[in-house]
């Protein structure tokens, strides 16, 4: 087989398979526990599985049975690494777009105005004239609604799940 014969069927086996991705409409979603571990971390502090369960249900209409939020707790890396995976492309993808760091852009804080980078990059595209396009919109969405609101001290016990090597040239193929 030719060079050029492997290039084109590796890019119709792709094109097949962003294809076949689109039937399964909705993208991918954190769990109920994944979503809620950062708040359920830093709420255990002050109480009690049972009564968070309790909680959740009376108040949210969130049924979440204390076992549950106790597994939950005993696997803070899981839910953390888990966290991360999710953002990491996101957040990966709008650092190339707008010649960025990925890392600046879910850490960095602006001292002057007080904003994070996420929040700086969202109002620099809102006020863009040529507007954004659908991936980069979805991409910022995520971290909008996923990382954003993530406690501070939690974010930071993520940190070390993600993979912020600016060189991917020198990584090895997976």
């Amino acid at each position: 087989m030719f060079p050029d014969d492997e290039n084109e069927r590796i890019s119709s086996i792709g094109s097949d398979l962003l294809n076949h991705a689109e039937e399964f409409g909705e993208p991918i979603r954190l769990s109920l526990t994944t979503q809620l571990f950062p708040y359920l971390f830093l709420a255990s502090r002050k109480m009690t599985t049972r009564e968070m369960s309790e909680w959740l249900e009376k108040t949210k209409g969130v049924k979440l049975s204390f076992v549950a939020i106790a597994k939950g707790l005993k696997r803070p890396e899981l839910h953390l690494k888990r966290i991360a995976e999710f953002v990491q492309f996101p957040a990966t993808y709008l650092a190339a777009v707008y010649n960025l760091s990925a890392e600046g852009l879910l850490f960095g804080d602006n001292p002057h105005t007080g904003q994070t980078a996420i929040q700086e990059l969202s109002e620099e595209i809102f006020h863009s004239p040529d507007g954004a396009s659908s991936s980069v919109t979805s991409a910022l969405e995520t971290l909008e609604s996923v990382w954003a609101p993530i406690p501070q001290e939690v974010k930071y016990m993520c940190r070390r799940f993600f993979d912020f090597t600016e060189d991917a040239d020198t990584e090895p193929e997976a």
